[in-house]
């Protein structure tokens, strides 16, 4: 959060993506980490931020399901 506030006048891309715990390599679908994802969101619609947002999607396991929730997280967050 610091990073973004920061860098606001800069950001021309944010690159999202959720880990299980801090330090951790493994990764997790959008909101169901411990990334600020919301937050991140929130602060972003304050700064009326008009850049490229990426979501990341580093999972094995059922893609079409895992990718439909990525999706629909992203949009509620939109």
């Amino acid at each position: 959060m610091e990073a973004i506030r920061k860098l606001a006048e800069r950001l021309q891309l944010v690159h999202l993506k959720d880990v299980e715990s801090a330090g951790g390599e493994l990764n997790v679908l959008l909101g169901s980490g411990i990334a600020r994802i919301t937050d991140v969101m929130r602060e972003l619609h304050r700064q009326q931020f008009t850049g490229l947002v990426a979501v990341d999607y580093e999972k094995e396991g059922n893609v079409e399901a895992d990718l439909k929730h990525e999706v629909e997280f992203a949009k509620s967050l939109a």
